[in-house]
């Protein structure tokens, strides 16, 4: 074999190899495409409910949709187990050129917390319970004005949800109502799901989030925690489905700021089309800011109002974390005397 003979051999196998990483990468474009698209999740449809399934709910609840649950292969995000495969590579190649673990801890979590995981470990994390404990200065002047500012609902209201483009009239966004600079900590209750959707309205690097979930199958419960342990901040919480339990439709949120605990109760699910981004509907939402107490007080059992007991018993009812059923009490209920928190369960 002559030396013209070797060279055209070697051409022939490098255009070979560029050939088949093309391919390679092509494949894994198409891969990643195929999943990238937001799906919504529903937590059961309204065949498997049937017309007769006992069901638990919070005093306003929406029809249920007819969409089925996504297949078990999906992730909580919508996302199936091949594609979360390519993210993990995918970032495990860019930690060469990521900051140091440090600095990424601080930008989420401050640098209080930074302290905390060098003592307890990497995996420590602020709790909802800490997050909930009275953690405030004294403040003065100003400062105060602002804070006590965000405190906006303190007798409660009704309003219904902003549709896009229409006249704003009593109406509120899902943004205003989360006040996302300052939560501390979201529990969210739904029937319907577009977790990606509501991310993009919470800053998960400072907010801890707790879903609250109506799954009835142990092995979808395992899916979701196995599909969500990586995300930051996030806990799910799985209320008791046993018995003739088929459907959950609770909707409830309990917003957590420095100065007060938020409880709202809408007819909405954390869906865009439900919270008027498409413009074609319109839910309603009770909403009523709690002050915090000052100084680490509490509500004695006996002084709390009957719209406290009642929600209380409710989030044991949904197996809610004891410390954050607890920490209703650091919150003045006075302004909920004359209200009541009406549900139903099982």
């Amino acid at each position: 074999m002559d030396a013209s003979d070797s060279d055209e051999d070697i051409k022939r196998a490098i255009q070979l190899s560029l050939e088949s990483s093309s391919s390679q990468t092509e494949a894994t474009h198409m891969a990643i495409s195929q999943v990238s698209s937001r799906s919504v999740i529903d937590l059961v449809s309204d065949e498997e409910a049937g017309p007769d399934s006992a069901t638990q709910k919070s005093d306003v609840h929406a029809k249920s949709p007819s969409v089925e649950l996504p297949p078990r292969s999906k992730g909580i995000l919508g996302l199936n187990r091949k594609a979360m495969e390519l993210e993990r590579l995918a970032r495990k190649r860019k930690a060469s050129t990521s900051p140091p673990q440090s600095q990424k801890a601080a930008r989420q979590y401050g640098e209080s917390s930074v302290r905390q995981q060098h003592q307890l470990g990497k995996n420590a994390r602020p709790s909802p319970s800490e997050l909930l404990e009275d953690r405030s200065s004294p403040l003065m002047g100003k400062e105060m004005s602002t804070l006590t500012s965000r405190i906006q609902f303190p007798n409660g209201a009704i309003k219904k949800t902003w549709a896009l483009g229409h006249e704003r009239v009593n109406d509120i966004k899902l943004e205003e109502v989360l006040q996302r600079d300052s939560l501390q900590l979201a529990v969210f209750s739904s029937f319907q799901w577009d977790v990606d959707w509501l991310f993009r309205k919470i800053n998960a690097k400072t907010t801890q989030i707790v879903f609250v979930m109506g799954i009835k199958e142990d092995e979808a419960k395992r899916q979701y925690k196995e599909d969500s342990a990586s995300i930051p901040n996030l806990r799910l919480c799985f209320p008791s489905m046993e018995g003739q339990i088929n459907c959950m439709h609770s909707k409830l949120m309990l917003l957590s700021h420095e100065t007060h605990l938020r409880i709202v109760i809408p007819t909405a699910n954390l869906i865009p089309h439900d919270w008027g981004e498409t413009g074609l509907m319109e839910n309603t939402i009770f909403i009523i800011d709690l002050p915090r107490l000052p100084n680490g007080q509490t509500t004695e059992e006996s002084l709390i109002t009957d719209f406290g007991k009642d929600l209380i018993y409710f989030l044991k009812a949904l197996s809610l974390d004891k410390t954050i059923i607890e920490s209703i009490s650091r919150f003045d209920l006075s302004a909920t005397k004359g209200l009541a928190f009406v549900h139903t369960i099982g």
